[in-house]
């Protein structure tokens, strides 16, 4: 069978990922050229078709002003905004757009000597809905109301609007209000005198630090093709004489104003070519419609020296390729002529992968080709890891549950048959757990097995030597045949402890579980120890009268017994060895305290391990029957801790805070159902 590691897994999808980018290059080399050339083609076919029908159904001498000598501060233009205005006299409303700056050049009509802090005003102009809105930010030092009860409105401060009607007669307004507040603009009579006040003019005339703001706005339907508008300074209240006339002209030198063409942009409405716009020969939008892949703002792009717009007006077309950080974009441009004189620029721009149909597909080719590649290399790459993990993950918990909690091996680890790492691993982990059971049967069993070959000689010897002592012996033989049997009553004890732990962890699966009340198992125990040993005062705290738990109560009560043992070994004589019962949340805990020699920082991790003790002769009591010292093998707190992990608890032995004794705490937790429930 072929071995495959797993290197050669996983390298088999990444190369499967890997190949992904290679196919799309591949797609598009083969592709570039024909759609690059189709975009081309298609772009100024519709180019042309579209300068076609422009030049055969719109008569631009309506749409698109003609303006030879251009002058920005006077032939004005009035953009499409992108949302409406509120007339509060404010500009935060306003998009970001160019403004009309006026000053001493602008001045049209100056009776005093000028300064830069007399006057000067903004200009900002926009469409929306059949509305021209305007605002005027004015810069003037010293602002002149109109005097109430006054009915001349040109002693003060004022703002002249002059436009002529669709006959191409002159109309002329005055904003002049008697302190700032919603404005009413009067139309006047040819000698300047005002008739009425116009309602379809309105607005607001703010104050400001500087000066004061005006917003208002004039029906579409008003205008024509000239527009004027300028503003009137006053200084003194007591002359109240017009010093200076600033703005974009007068009756006898008025601009012109350009508009956003509605007729133009419903024409470019009926082709679906991108972002189609028409501009004049200044590079003002007078149509657009559609969109591109630019996200600039329109109003700011409109007014910007655009790359491929400086065109010889001469020139029927170019083609420009503009590139970006971001994508590549076709831009073509063609001029709008008139007698051979142009007058306007058509410009249309395109997305290189966007518009054409057959650029459509092939990305759409390349998109679905790619995407399935990815998307098998994926799945492989997935399929591939996640049966690997799993793998790990299984081989992982057999490990973990062929070796206990106390390190022993209670059961084998089957190797698995896969021909890779993993499966070396797996047999490495077999052989390791084998050897690791066959090494642990031998201590485990040892303790059993050498008490059992002890216990017929020694018994023999026992046998022997009490046969002995029964027939007449001389007083020194007896003391000899006294120390012998004494030695085979302590190796007779050694046995039995040997033997003890082994019993007790066969023991915990035969004995039945049943609930007790632990107040009553502890305080049977420590009356019997008030009388087994009478030289220590046993001191019972018990905080309540109930602790009900699910187990064996006489493991409990052996619990206790070697808890008290190590206490009553460890205490100075006299003492008092507390016990103490407390309930925490759905614990009980007994603690052990007695008052002696602290243990060793270095072994109070250790003494719960089996085989581990810290006697010596020095600092045991001595307590045995015959007043010898008793032998131990550091067992008794190895079986308080398989006791209490028996019964889902935990132990642990620490010294006082004071270091005059130790103090062992056991908590189990109450009513817990264990397996054998």
């Amino acid at each position: 069978m072929i071995r495959l590691g797993l290197r050669s897994q996983l390298l088999i999808p990444t190369c499967l990922l890997l190949a992904a980018p290679l196919l799309v290059f591949f797609w598009f080399d083969r592709y570039a050229s024909q759609l690059e050339a189709i975009q081309q083609s298609a772009l100024q076919t519709n180019m042309s078709t579209l300068q076609k029908s422009l030049l055969k159904e719109i008569n631009f001498d309506d749409e698109i002003l003609d303006i030879v000598d251009y002058e920005r501060t006077q032939d004005l233009y009035a953009p499409r905004l992108s949302s409406g205005i509120t007339l509060d006299g404010k500009s935060s409303d306003w998009p970001i757009m160019p403004i009309v700056r006026y000053g001493k050049t602008e001045l049209i009509n100056i009776d005093y000597p000028y300064t830069e802090d007399s006057l000067a005003f903004e200009l900002k102009m926009g469409i929306w809905q059949k509305a021209l809105f305007v605002f005027v930010s004015v810069k003037d030092d010293q602002v002149i109301y109109r005097q109430l009860n006054n009915l001349s409105i040109h002693r003060n401060d004022h703002v002249r609007i002059l436009l002529f009607d669709n006959n191409g007669k002159a109309q002329r307004y005055t904003i002049a209000p008697f302190q700032p507040s919603k404005i009413s603009a009067y139309f006047l009579s040819a000698t300047g005198r005002a008739l009425r006040s116009e309602s379809k003019i309105s607005g607001v005339w703010s104050a400001t630090s500087e000066g004061y703001d005006l917003e208002f706005k004039i029906p579409i339907n008003m205008l024509n093709k000239q527009f004027a508008i300028s503003v009137a300074d006053v200084d003194s209240e007591a002359t109240r004489v017009i010093k200076y006339i600033m703005g974009s002209g007068n009756i006898d030198q008025v601009g012109s104003l350009q508009l956003p063409s509605e007729k133009l942009t419903l024409k470019l409405k009926e082709f679906a070519y991108g972002r189609m716009s028409i501009l004049d020969s200044h590079h003002r939008l007078i149509a657009e419609w559609g969109s591109s892949d630019q996200n600039t703002d329109p109003l700011i792009n409109m007014y910007r020296t655009q790359q491929g717009l400086a065109l010889n007006p001469m020139v029927e077309s170019q083609s420009i390729v503009t590139n970006s950080e971001q994508n590549t974009r076709l831009k073509q441009t063609v001029a709008l002529t008139r007698q051979d004189r142009e007058i306007g620029i058509l410009q249309i721009e395109q997305s290189k992968l966007g518009l054409v149909l057959i650029l459509a597909e092939a990305k759409s080719k390349l998109i679905f080709t790619t995407v399935l590649i990815l998307a098998l290399g994926l799945f492989a790459w997935f399929l591939t890891s996640s049966l690997i993990i799993r793998r790990i993950a299984k081989l992982s918990n057999a490990v973990e549950k062929a070796v206990d909690s106390q390190g022993r091996v209670s059961k084998l680890l089957a190797p698995t048959n896969d021909h890779d790492e993993l499966g070396d691993l797996s047999q490495s982990f077999s052989n390791i757990v084998d050897r690791l059971h066959q090494y642990n049967v031998y201590p485990e069993t040892m303790a059993s097995r050498l008490a059992h070959e002890l216990r017929t000689p020694v018994s023999v010897v026992r046998s022997s030597l009490e046969n002995l002592i029964l027939e007449d012996q001389t007083s020194e033989n007896k003391i000899y045949l006294e120390r012998a049997n004494n030695g085979v009553h302590r190796l007779t004890r050694i046995l039995n402890k040997m033997s003890e732990a082994t019993r007790l962890e066969q023991s915990l699966d035969e004995d039945e579980i049943e609930t007790f009340n632990l107040v009553n198992v502890i305080d049977g125990c420590v009356k019997g120890y008030r009388q087994a040993y009478p030289e220590f005062d046993f001191n019972l705290s018990v905080e309540t009268d109930s602790l009900i738990l699910a187990g064996i109560p006489d493991l409990i009560a052996q619990l206790l017994d070697k808890l008290v043992s190590n206490a009553y070994e460890f205490a100075s004589p006299g003492s008092s060895i507390k016990i103490r019962m407390t309930q925490n949340k759905n614990e009980a805990i007994l603690r052990v305290i007695n008052d002696g020699l602290a243990l060793p920082e270095e072994m109070q991790d250790k003494l719960f391990d089996s085989m581990i003790s810290v006697r010596n002769s020095q600092i045991i009591n001595n307590h045995s029957e015959k007043g010898g010292k008793e032998t131990h093998l550091g067992l008794g707190l190895y079986i308080a801790k398989v006791i209490t992990q028996f019964h889902g608890g935990s132990i642990k032995i620490a010294n006082r805070e004071d270091t005059l004794g130790v103090i062992v705490t056991v908590s189990i937790p109450l009513m817990r159902i264990t397996s054998k429930l």
